[in-house]
């Protein structure tokens, strides 16, 4: 049926041009980016000031003193005052990665979506900051809160080298 009549690969655009795209949208990141707030989900630790029960998924209102020091004692069967009976205790956690932004992008029609355009930010950064991107619950640039509109992309010259990632001005 069909034969394939593409030229052979690396004939027009070798290793070195592929190279020298990498290196120069990296550079470009560098000396043009803007610093964004990543925010990711909080991750949940045992509180220190009580026992956890992994069966009911809260405190069991028992003070178990630790050798830390910063504990903080309260009658049987009250309330933990460092979790409030939670039995665990979050641990906020936010990076700050260079991107490069384009406000109003055109890549999509967003007003399809329901999305002003006039809210959209693109991001592009380096690959090694992907798995963040897709945890992530927003992103802070210049004060605003901006929420994920899509998940992450993947992108480069034959191979994926950079990220891409769209989101909005949450209201």
């Amino acid at each position: 049926m069909g034969t394939e009549v593409l030229p052979s690969s690396g004939l027009y655009i070798d290793q070195a041009l592929v190279d020298t795209y990498r290196e120069s949208i990296e550079q470009l990141v560098s000396d043009l980016g803007r610093k964004v707030n990543l925010h990711l989900p909080p991750q949940q630790i045992d509180c220190a000031n009580c026992e956890y029960n992994s069966v009911t998924k809260r405190s069991n209102n028992r003070y178990t003193p630790n050798a830390s020091g910063f504990n903080t004692s309260f009658p049987l069967g009250g309330t933990c005052p460092v979790c409030l009976g939670a039995g665990t205790l979050p641990i906020y956690r936010n990076f700050i990665y260079t991107a490069l932004v384009r406000r109003t992008p055109n890549d999509l029609n967003y007003e399809f979506y329901g999305v002003d355009p006039t809210t959209v930010l693109r991001l592009k950064t380096v690959l090694s900051t992907y798995q963040d991107l897709v945890d992530a619950e927003f992103v802070v640039l210049d004060g605003q809160k901006y929420i994920k509109l899509a998940e992450p992309v993947l992108t480069g010259l034959r191979d994926n080298a950079f990220v891409v990632s769209f989101w909005h001005r949450s209201p």
